[in-house]
């Protein structure tokens, strides 16, 4: 697939969309109310909309505008900010999490972990 290509496979309930990009690369899933993210090195920004987040791998910039009903991290070297969340968990290796409001529910485990309100 070549630089900055994307596609779009997916039904009415269900979407894939594979993303090769100078920005990084990997796969956002959509499926119900819930986005999985995966890959390497990725900086986009997804509205919130009461939906769960499934945020996978490495070295990428996240941004969650509005709510997010739930937000679980895991990999290494990432950043995240959602601007409120229910719940949000984070493992694996210097991964951050900020939120802007609300009272989440927190799990963290790994290294160099931070789940921090600002």
């Amino acid at each position: 697939m070549a630089s900055g290509s994307t596609t779009v496979v997916g039904n009415e309930n269900q979407e894939t969309t594979t993303v090769v990009a100078g920005d990084g690369a990997g796969t956002t899933e959509r499926s119900g109310n819930k986005i999985v993210i995966n890959g390497a090195g990725r900086t986009e920004t997804f509205d919130g909309q009461g939906q769960d987040f499934e945020i996978n791998g490495a070295g990428h910039q996240i941004t969650i505008r509005g709510k997010a009903r739930s937000l679980n991290l895991s990999g290494t070297n990432n950043a995240v900010h959602v601007d409120e969340a229910d719940e949000i968990t984070v493992s694996g290796m210097t991964n951050s999490v900020t939120y802007s409001k609300g009272s989440p529910r927190v799990d963290q485990s790994g290294l160099n972990i931070s789940v921090t309100r600002r």
